[in-house]
C-alpha cells in the first residue's frame, strides 16, 4: 500500500518527542516495531472500512458510536487471526498503525516472570482473570513525515477468546501528579483517542474471526483469497472484506407499525452471535458468528424512519 505508515517506519523515520527518555524507552519499541513490520510472518491489513464503522468523529450518532465502539466486553472474539499482524487506517487525515503480537503462555506467574514491567495493576488484573491468551500493541502515527509514538495497548482473553480486561499505557508528562493528570485536558484526550483506538483494533480482528468474512490480497489481479491459516507475505496488504450472511428477519423492528410491516430504515452493522444454543436456525454446524453490514431494510411505501440522534457538545471538539 504506497504511501503507508509502515513504509516511513522501514525507512527508520521516527519522531521522538521526549528525547531525554529516548534510549530507555523508545529505541527498543522502534527496534521491535522495524522487526515486526518487515517480517516476512506478519500480515499487513488496511482496516480503513473498520474505522469508517466506529468512529464516533464521522457518524451522526457520535456519542452511541462511542459507546459501542469501547464496549470491549460486547465485542466477540477480539482475537488476531496471525500470530504477528500490522494494522493500518486513516483517521481524520493522519495515518495510524499497530503492529499486534500474540502472547501464549503456560501460565500467569510464567508470564509475570518473563515480562518483569507487568507489576501493580496489570499483575493483578493478570492474576485476577487467570487468561490463556495476551495481545500486546504498540501504536503508532504519523506526524510531519515521521512516525510517532501512540501508546501501547495489552489485553487479555480467556479459553474461548472472550475478552477479560485491557491495559493502556502512554507517555506520560514529567513532574505531573496523578491529580494532576487527571485534570490534564490534553493528557485525558490523549487516553480517550487511545482507547478508541483499541476498540478499532478489537472490532478490526473480531470481524476477521466472522464466518463471512476473508482477508483479501489487494490489487491482486487473480483474486485468490488468503484465508485464515495461510501463510501471508509482509509485502502484500489484504483488506477485510465481507461476504454474504445468513437472512435473518428480525422481529424486533415490526413495532414500528404494530404488525409484521416495516417502515424504511437503516440497520447498524453489527455482529450476528449463534455461537451459544443449537446455533442459527438449530444447525449446529452454524454455531458461528457473522459480521452483518450496515444495511436499508423496510417497505418504503410506509414511510421512512428519520433517526435523531443527541450530540454531547463537551466532547466533540
Amino acid at each position: 500500500m504506497s504511501g503507508s505508515l509502515k513504509s516511513i517506519i522501514c525507512r527508520g523515520r521516527f519522531y521522538i518527542e521526549h528525547l531525554e527518555i529516548r534510549e530507555t524507552a523508545y529505541e527498543p519499541l522502534i527496534a521491535e516495531t522495524i522487526a515486526g513490520v518487515t517480517a516476512r510472518q506478519t500480515v499487513c491489513v488496511n482496516a480503513q472500512a473498520v474505522w469508517d464503522d466506529i468512529s464516533p468523529f464521522t457518524a451522526g450518532d457520535r456519542e452511541d458510536a462511542w459507546v459501542r465502539a469501547v464496549h470491549f466486553k460486547e465485542i466477540p472474539r477480539p482475537r488476531p487471526p496471525y500470530p504477528s499482524m500490522w494494522l493500518e487506517t486513516n483517521i481524520n487525515g493522519q495515518r495510524c498503525g499497530a503492529l499486534v503480537r500474540t502472547v501464549i503462555f503456560d501460565d500467569v506467574e510464567s508470564l509475570l516472570v518473563k515480562v518483569p514491567e507487568f507489576a501493580g495493576d496489570i499483575a493483578d488484573g493478570l492474576r485476577r482473570d487467570q487468561p490463556k491468551v495476551l495481545l500486546k500493541a504498540t501504536l503508532w502515527h504519523e506526524f510531519e513525515g515521521s512516525a510517532g509514538f501512540t501508546a501501547q495497548v495489552f489485553w487479555w482473553l480467556d479459553a474461548k477468546s472472550a475478552f477479560q480486561s485491557s491495559f493502556r499505557f502512554v507517555i506520560r508528562p514529567q513532574a505531573k501528579t496523578e491529580t494532576e493528570l487527571a485534570n490534564d485536558s490534553q493528557y485525558q484526550h490523549l487516553l480517550a483517542h487511545v482507547k478508541m483506538r483499541q476498540g478499532w483494533l478489537l472490532h478490526s480482528f473480531a470481524r476477521m474471526n466472522c464466518a463471512n468474512v476473508e482477508l483479501v490480497p489487494m490489487d491482486n489481479p487473480t483474486g485468490r483469497h488468503h484465508h485464515r491459516r495461510d501463510r501471508a507475505p509482509a509485502t502484500v496488504w489484504h483488506e477485510i472484506r465481507v461476504g454474504a450472511a445468513p437472512k435473518i428477519r428480525s422481529g424486533s423492528t415490526a413495532q414500528d407499525n404494530g404488525g409484521s410491516e416495516v417502515r424504511l430504515h437503516w440497520v447498524r452493522g453489527h455482529f450476528a452471535d449463534y455461537t451459544k444454543g443449537t446455533g442459527l436456525f438449530g444447525n449446529p454446524k452454524l454455531r458461528t458468528v457473522f459480521w452483518i453490514p450496515a444495511h436499508q431494510a423496510g417497505d418504503e411505501k410506509l414511510g421512512q424512519v428519520v433517526p435523531s440522534y443527541r450530540i454531547d457538545q463537551e466532547k466533540a471538539g
